[in-house]
């Protein structure tokens, strides 16, 4: 059994302040772990780690530091709390799309926006406050009719909206809608 087909529907029962408290404690957890490698990958890495160039450990990278022929990156290591300067050949960001807080986006248009009140952020601060079929609600609580959003923009109002699953669903839905039939977001089976 999996949890996947029921993280929308406990996201979307969760207060505001259960979703900040899960994102507080769980995020950095459940980014790492939700997530699978696609099969080549996980093989490369896999082979890495066995021939001893590659391990993994549960940190917060501090700064990075370029250096002649790599990079010193300081690492506040997870269990001990320790900080620690380690060289390295390069620095891979694996991490996905970490900026949900449209208020720090630098983009023009995600700013445009936000400023003309076309958008208004979601209350947790992911993305931007939409219906839970993808309306979206302007600055001053309105939906628009005939602004929609799926993906990353609904971060807040559907947790896990970056896979092209949660992508599908919420594009069947939004489709439905649109011709009629009004589902609600909904994560597929």
């Amino acid at each position: 059994m999996t949890i996947r087909p029921w993280i929308l529907a406990l996201w979307q029962g969760a207060t505001d302040k259960e979703r900040l408290k899960f994102a507080r404690h769980l995020r950095a957890f459940w980014d790492v772990t939700a997530h699978r490698a696609a099969p080549p990958s996980f093989e490369r890495v896999a082979l890495a780690q066995s021939q001893g160039r590659w391990a993994g450990g549960a940190g917060r990278v501090l700064a990075l530091h370029p250096r002649a022929g790599g990079i010193v990156a300081e690492i506040r290591w997870r269990d001990s709390g320790a900080v620690e300067r380690l060289r390295f050949d390069g620095v891979v960001n694996c991490r996905g799309h970490q900026e949900h807080d449209w208020r720090r986006i630098a983009d023009p248009f995600v700013q445009s926006l936000l400023e003309n009140g076309i958008v208004r952020p979601h209350a947790t601060g992911f993305g931007i406050d939409a219906t839970h079929d993808g309306q979206v609600i302007s600055g001053d609580g309105r939906t628009h009719g005939n602004l929609f959003a799926i993906g990353h923009p609904l971060r807040g109002v559907a947790w896990e909206s970056s896979s092209i699953g949660e992508q599908l669903a919420q594009a069947i839905a939004l489709a439905g809608l649109l011709v009629g039939s009004s589902p609600r977001l909904r994560a597929l089976a």
